[in-house]
């Protein structure tokens, strides 16, 4: 069944109500509430809080694992597939600004769904981190194009580094003061971070 624009705005609304009630405290009334329809519609395409947030998680992730692999899979050299994978997670982490907080709400709440959510996909679409960085990280090293560094520990270090701004943002900005331009912001950002990686992993001529 085609998805409707009533669908669309309830995933918007739920998406939203998630990431500030957090699974457990969000209620199906909210979600309805924000967008705009009766509780009984919400059952009807959903059938429960649980298949909604289910589906809310499985859209965006889906998304993010695709546009990931894509990343890296599109590119001549390693440093290329570097910043392309670190521009193209900071794009989606900027584009969709309730996902890190919805992220963090879910993991602090155990990640059960969210890991559930993950299984399926890497099952149902052979899509994974571990699928697509390890490989490529240790290609790279047996080709000799960057040192030999832990691709498990480089995979955390870099998402972890485009995620912490997303995740903090309110912190961040009372310590150190709201950017005058978001946009100019978020692309040194992409700069900073690729050069943090790239000088620890990259081999250079001496």
């Amino acid at each position: 069944m085609a998805e409707t624009g009533t669908q669309q705005k309830i995933l918007e609304a739920a998406t939203a109500i998630f990431a500030q009630e957090g699974f457990r405290g969000a209620r199906m009334r909210q979600i309805a509430d924000l967008a705009g329809v009766n509780q009984a519609l919400l059952h009807y395409y959903f059938r429960s809080k649980e298949n909604l947030y289910g589906e809310v998680l499985s859209r965006f992730f889906t998304d993010v694992f695709s546009s990931l692999a894509h990343s890296l899979t599109t590119q001549a050299d390693p440093e290329s597939a570097f910043r392309s994978f670190i521009d193209t997670y900071i794009d989606i982490l900027s584009s969709n600004p309730t996902f890190p907080r919805l992220m963090v709400s879910e993991i602090l709440e155990g990640g059960r769904h969210l890991m559930a959510v993950v299984d399926r996909i890497f099952s149902e679409t052979g899509l994974s981190p571990p699928g697509l960085v390890v490989p490529f990280v240790n290609d790279a090293i047996k080709k000799n194009l960057i040192r030999p560094v832990d691709p498990v520990q480089t995979s955390i270090s870099v998402v972890g580094m485009c995620m912490f701004y997303f995740i903090a943002k309110p912190f961040v900005e009372h310590i150190w003061g709201k950017p005058e331009n978001e946009p100019e912001f978020i692309r040194q950002r992409k700069e900073a971070i690729a050069d943090l990686v790239l000088y620890g992993v990259i081999k250079r001529q001496e």
